[in-house]
């Protein structure tokens, strides 16, 4: 599990869009977020991994400076983060989305040891002024919480191959068949030691 307490990003511009869910068009909406802070245990709770802050970055005297200079402090998620409830706090409403996802994890490592997190949140909004309150906060400071119960634990284990529905059949290219080779057979060998 990975979540955040009750911090602040930066909204950027609303991406609305349709998403095909089988032959129904669904509403889905793209939210950027920025200026994101993560503490060193929030960063190493991320990265799956206890002390990677300790490793990505350098204690100088009395600060942290990022120890690679050549990465320019960016480290980008493979995957993105799915299954997460997300909850804004804009006054006195409160917007959560269930079952949203975060794509395009961004992390950037500040001197003096912070992570700037950045990613777009994809979820499915209510058409009941939820888009019309998150579109007044573009380009403003809006608080936020977000929890990822599966972040970190194994996928689900695909079914074997015996496992497969009784109705599958394999196709041609299950098989590929051996092409017949055109011109001469091939010649034999001949053995030159004895």
């Amino acid at each position: 599990m990975f979540q955040l307490g009750r911090q602040t990003c930066q909204l950027d511009k609303l991406n609305l869009r349709k998403e095909k869910h089988g032959a129904q068009e669904v509403d889905a909406i793209d939210v950027p977020l920025t200026a994101i802070i993560l503490t060193p245990g929030k960063f190493d709770q991320l990265m799956l991994e206890e002390g990677a802050h300790t490793r990505l970055f350098i204690h100088s005297g009395t600060a942290f400076e990022p120890a690679f200079k050549v990465l320019d402090g960016i480290l980008r998620l493979a995957e993105p983060i799915g299954g997460v409830l997300f909850t804004f706090y804009i006054g006195r409403k409160v917007i959560s989305f269930l079952d949203a996802r975060l794509k395009d994890v961004t992390l950037y490592l500040q001197s003096g040891g912070n992570v700037l997190l950045e990613a777009t949140l994809q979820c499915h909004p209510e058409l009941d002024g939820t888009i019309d309150a998150l579109q007044e906060k573009v380009h403003k400071q809006v608080e936020f919480e977000f929890r990822a119960e599966n972040y970190g634990e194994a996928p689900a284990e695909q079914p074997a191959q015996d496992e497969k529905q009784a109705d599958f059949v394999d196709g041609p290219l299950d098989k590929p068949e051996q092409k017949k080779r055109r011109g001469r057979p091939p010649r034999e060998r001949a053995d030159t030691h004895g």
